[in-house]
Formats: structure tokens, sequence, C-alpha cells
């Protein structure tokens, strides 16, 4: 039977956070990313949190709001108001602004 879903690969991982091998293995046990088979995990729902996308979100949130620890929180996310970019973008610092993983950032219309 073959296995269906998005999926992100070891080596994709090494180039995206720029991290070892290792280091991606580290994370996966850390956060118990599901593996269909070996240097393969589930990129999945945001909201999961044993998958690939929901780890990467949470990094993004924290390096917008410049925490030092992971944020899991959705409750701000929005789609990024910049046409083309597919970005995890905030309402942040208030609920008039919104800030964006690739720098973008602005006021509400």
């Amino acid at each position: 039977m073959p296995i269906s879903g998005t999926f992100w690969t070891v080596a994709e991982l090494m180039d995206g956070l720029q991290i070892s091998k290792q280091a991606v293995y580290n994370l996966a046990q850390r956060y118990n990313w599901d593996s269909p088979s070996p240097g393969l995990y589930y990129g999945g729902s945001a909201d999961d949190h044993t998958t690939v996308d929901a780890y990467l979100h949470a990094r993004a949130r924290k390096t917008i709001k410049g925490q030092r620890s992971l944020d899991w929180d959705d409750t701000y996310d929005i789609d990024c108001p910049v046409d083309g970019c597919d970005g995890i973008c905030l309402v942040w610092p208030d609920d008039d602004h919104y800030k964006c993983a690739y720098s973008h950032s602005g006021k509400f219309e």
C-alpha cells in the first residue's frame, strides 16, 4: 500500500533549517514527528504538534515575536496580506499591525 500525504525529507530539512542530519533526527525525537519510513517525516497539519509543519510554524512565530522558546499558539496566525507571499504572518505587535516571517510588516488598512 503506498503512503500518501505531504512529507519532508531529511535533506530538505537539513537545507531549509541549516542543520545537520543528526540535528534533524534529534528534532524528530524531541517533537515526536510521525514518520512512515526512515528519512521521511509527515508535513501534515500545523495544528498537530507531531508534524514538521507544526514545528516550522512554531519556529516562525518565535522568530517574528523575538522569543527564545517555540510559540505553539496559532491564535494570531493570518494569511500574509502581501500578494504572492505564502509565509506565516501574525497579527503583531497589536491588533492594527501584522508581521510576516519574510519581513513583511505594516498596518491593516
